[in-house]
């Protein structure tokens, strides 16, 4: 026995040493997860997983906890070569006042640090047919610069039709980027058609996409989205809105009816700015030079300030948008949205801002083309209705039309839901516009659609059967992933 080598490992209890450096990973993990601002129900489901799963739980933190996007992006913006132009003091700034709009105004130019800025024409653009020809013809018109965002881009009949478009733009000298979130292209599958991306780039058109790999060695925000849209065209005209590239919005009978925009005027050079952070952070090119660069001139009476959002420096613009909206209004909202799911405090500030005597009217589809979401919106409504909210329910197809208009003086327009994914998770381009011509368009373009809309009763949703409700039930503990 002594002639025997000694063997440290055989006297090393092994069951001990894990349960210990189980005991240091889970510690670690939670003070990590203490010492950073969260909301306490999110910080109590942390710190559940991470002691509930010895090892397991602190690798999900890991890899789904920490927000790395927000430490690469102001990483990035530290060294970014976007140029100056596109960064300094803008033209025709407001300084609003303190009190109902205009103390929305100050209030947001503090929570955004984006100016709000005279001088701007912005046009509502209905439906596929009117949106997709103005785009097309402004991308013909293209000499120096197209810069084009989107979620989804099909190569159907409208998808090819763009393609095209871009190709032959980039044949006559004109820089073209095209970018196209990572997990958007997946929708292109089906129905018939396919992602644009193989199509662009045997056209020529330089495409990238936005958090594309699934490896999450590579890529760790995997529940992440690019869900901007933005066409911006020779660094002077814009387009935005809620529109994807694809047949649904385009035919005599379109799958899903929805309002883009175009602007004009000194906004659209921010917009262009977040376009160039959004390519830089994407493949590390620099949109520099005289092609990007432009100072477009005054085009019209309207007010906007551009609203990015995002899991990055920009988180809770939006968020700070809505309660601001809803705080300063002194007659009427309205809201037009195809995703309701708003948080408590959201749902606080629309209940109160009701009970003080303002009209406001949620205008939602029916029939909406996510299943979980609309079941998991029943449970919102009851308490919003009680309050003296009026719930509409359009019946004439599903609108992903999404806007809010406060006192018919004031809009925010763009791409975010009034959802956990929208606020929380996805990156979205808002454009607060004070301007009565365009509220009262948008409220007459919403008169329409509740001409073939119900008023939701109490009792509707009250007298729902127990196995609706329990099904609602289950899919409101989904809710901060919808």
């Amino acid at each position: 026995m002594s002639g025997l080598p000694f063997d440290p490992l055989h006297w090393v209890h092994w069951p001990w040493v894990l349960g210990l450096a189980g005991v240091l990973f889970s510690g670690v993990m939670s003070l990590h997860v203490l010492l950073r601002p969260r909301e306490a129900p999110s910080t109590s489901l942390w710190l559940l997983v991470i002691w509930s799963l010895p090892f397991a739980g602190g690798a999900l933190y890991l890899l789904f906890g920490i927000n790395r996007i927000k430490r690469r992006a102001v990483l990035l913006r530290r060294r970014s070569p976007v140029p100056v132009a596109l960064r300094g003091g803008p033209p025709h700034t407001v300084t609003p006042g303190t009190t109902g709009i205009e103390g929305m105004g100050r209030l947001l130019a503090q929570v955004t640090g984006q100016p709000l800025q005279a001088g701007h024409q912005v046009e509502i653009l209905a439906g596929g047919e009117a949106a997709y020809s103005e785009m097309l013809a402004a991308i013909a018109r293209a000499r120096r610069s197209i810069a084009l965002a989107t979620f989804i881009f099909t190569a159907d009949l409208s998808g090819r039709s763009f393609i095209a478009s871009l190709g032959a733009a980039v044949r006559r000298g004109v820089e073209v980027r095209v970018l196209i979130d990572g997990a958007g292209r997946y929708y292109s599958i089906w129905p018939a058609g396919g992602s644009a991306v193989p199509a662009l780039r045997r056209a020529g058109v330089r495409t990238a996409l936005f958090l594309h790999s699934l490896a999450p060695w590579r890529m760790p925000y995997i529940n992440l989205r690019n869900h901007r849209k933005l066409l911006i065209v020779d660094g002077a005209t814009a387009f935005t809105g809620g529109m994807n590239i694809s047949d649904q919005h385009s035919g005599s009978r379109p799958r899903s009816r929805d309002v883009h925009f175009r602007v004009r005027g000194p906004a659209v050079t921010a917009m262009q700015r977040v376009f160039a952070d959004d390519w830089w952070f994407s493949c590390g090119e620099a949109l520099t030079g005289e092609p990007w660069e432009s100072e477009p001139a005054a085009a019209g009476a309207a007010e906007v300030r551009v609203i990015p959002d995002g899991p990055d420096e920009d988180l809770d613009q939006c968020r700070w948008a809505f309660l601001a909206a809803l705080g300063a209004a002194s007659r009427q909202v309205l809201i037009v949205t195809p995703y309701f799911l708003p948080d408590n405090d959201l749902m606080m500030a629309l209940r109160h801002t009701a009970l003080r005597g303002v009209t406001v009217d949620i205008v939602l589809p029916e029939h909406n083309n996510w299943p979980l979401v609309n079941w998991a919106m029943h449970n919102r409504l009851p308490p919003l209705i009680d309050s003296g909210c009026r719930i509409w329910y359009g019946s004439d197809g599903f609108d992903h039309s999404k806007y809010l208009v406060v006192d018919q003086q004031w809009a925010l327009i763009g791409s975010a839901n009034w959802d956990p994914r929208s606020l929380r998770l996805n990156f979205e381009l808002n454009l607060e516009v004070h301007c009565s011509r365009l509220a009262a368009a948008l409220h007459a373009l919403a008169r329409t659609r509740l001409a073939a809309a119900r008023c939701i009763e109490p009792d509707e949703l009250e007298n729902r059967g127990l196995l609706p409700r329990l099904r609602d039930g289950l899919a409101g503990l989904l809710m901060p992933y919808l």
